[in-house]
């Protein structure tokens, strides 16, 4: 009995091992490629690559949605892959999907490993940007400012360290992106925080980047005094003076506007001052300035105190302007000037030489005309300014009254030097008759001194 059972369990498993020999070995399947992917609210399509006649399986968010069926190769042709497309209609709920292709062998259906993950969004509220603060940044504790953009149309929640610190209200502006900002008192040391934004609906977007960033003990504004005008400077590039902390790198904003920045220069008492003087000229009128003090690591202090002041033309640059404008109006142009009717003395405009004057025209007018000549022809002066000459005595009575003034002067002058000259000559000649004389007694006196000693 014994010898039959080991005959039995020998041919049972003679009988097993001869059918694992003579199974077919399962072939491997290779993984279909997905080319382009598009979606929709409504409906999505994609393509791509696969081997000859297997058949593609859809996946959407792990649950099957359909096929394609494979393409066999044309007969006596080899094809090492062929294209497929799949189009769906239907309507994709709001938020994030996955999509994923699977081969299958139509024969054995041993399917083929996944293809690569293809993620999508349908009306999924945007994660917002967040701008501020930067990434490894040192803050003080009275600047924690936090900021950034989100979508119009929703609301920011601000997470500190995994926890739900603040939000906001809906955020709306015509552009479709508003922006957000916190200030919040954190405490001191190292922290962890990001944004999220939620719609109307309450549909929440994807978290934001998370920026680590440290709180420390703030730093001292800088402390602004009126702007300052003398010798060094002009009225429209005043100096900005103030007060900054040692290592301080003070930033200068006129009119809300960066205009420059510098560092301080260290003073023993830990304090230092400051002179800023812009780069451009401001305008005339009204400025406001302030400053922010950062130290080496960029840490800043809050905006300090604001400074009003006005901005004038200078002085010396009003009273030029003014003589400009003055100089300008009574400046007249050049006329030629025709006979009058009331027969009046007529300049001609091309030679500035009297042309005409009537008969009752007195004779004192005459001899002004003639003495002028004179004197200009003494200092040699050019026919251009006699000509000028000649046209200010006709602009009018008073005019030709300041230049016989100045004409009496001017011989009275001349006189006068000649005078000069004159006694200069005189005593000149008395004084070398004077010198003559005297030599000639000194030459006569040894003749009569040997009568003398007779």
């Amino acid at each position: 009995m014994s010898k039959t059972l080991k005959s039995f369990y020998f041919g049972l498993f003679f009988l097993f091992f001869f059918l694992a020999l003579a199974s077919p070995t399962k072939a491997e399947v290779a993984t279909p490629k997905i080319t382009k992917f598009s979606a929709t609210a409504e409906s999505f399509s994609l393509a791509g690559a696969a081997t000859p006649h297997n058949n593609i399986l859809i996946y959407l968010d792990g649950n099957y949605v359909g096929y394609y069926v494979g393409r066999m190769a044309a007969t006596g042709k080899t094809e090492q892959s062929f294209d497929f497309l799949f189009n769906l209609k239907n309507k994709l709920s709001d938020g994030r999907h996955i999509l994923i292709v699977v081969g299958q062998d139509p024969t054995s259906l041993v399917l083929s490993a996944p293809s690569e993950e293809i993620k999508f969004l349908i009306n999924e509220v945007p994660a917002p940007t967040l701008i501020k603060p930067e990434s490894g940044s040192i803050i003080g504790q009275n600047n924690q400012i936090i900021s950034g953009l989100t979508k119009s149309g929703t609301r920011v929640l601000l997470y500190l360290n995994n926890v739900l610190l603040n939000k906001t209200e809906i955020l709306k502006h015509d552009s479709g992106t508003a922006n957000f900002f916190f200030k919040n008192n954190l405490s001191l040391g190292q922290h962890e925080l990001y944004v999220v934004a939620e719609d109307a609906n309450q549909k929440i977007s994807q978290p934001s980047r998370s920026v680590n960033f440290k709180v420390e003990l703030p730093r001292p504004a800088p402390t602004m005094f009126p702007s300052v005008v003398n010798m060094n400077t002009t009225a429209v590039r005043p100096f900005i003076v103030g007060l900054a902390k040692n290592d301080s790198l003070v930033k200068v904003y006129i009119d809300k506007k960066y205009s420059g920045e510098f560092l301080v220069k260290n003073h023993q008492s830990g304090t230092a001052n400051f002179a800023y003087r812009p780069a451009t000229a401001l305008s005339r009128g009204s400025h406001q300035v302030q400053a922010v003090a950062l130290d080496r690591r960029g840490k800043a202090s809050i905006n300090s105190n604001l400074i009003d002041f006005q901005v004038k033309a200078a002085t010396i640059a009003q009273g030029a302007a003014e003589a400009r404008q003055q100089a300008v109006a009574n400046i007249k142009e050049a006329q030629a000037w025709e006979k009058s009717e009331s027969g009046a003395a007529v300049i001609s405009g091309s030679t500035g030489q009297v042309e005409n004057q009537s008969a009752g025209e007195p004779e004192a007018e005459k001899q002004q005309l003639t003495s002028l000549e004179t004197i200009i022809d003494l200092l040699g002066t050019s026919s251009a300014s006699a000509k000028a000459a000649q046209g200010l005595v006709n602009e009018g009575r008073q005019n030709q009254g300041k230049l016989k003034l100045s004409v009496v002067v001017f011989i009275l002058f001349l006189v006068g030097v000649v005078g000069w000259l004159l006694w200069v000559n005189r005593e000149l000649i008395k004084e070398r008759r004077a010198q003559a004389e005297a030599e000639e007694k000194k030459v006569d006196a040894p003749d009569k001194e040997p009568d003398k000693l007779l």
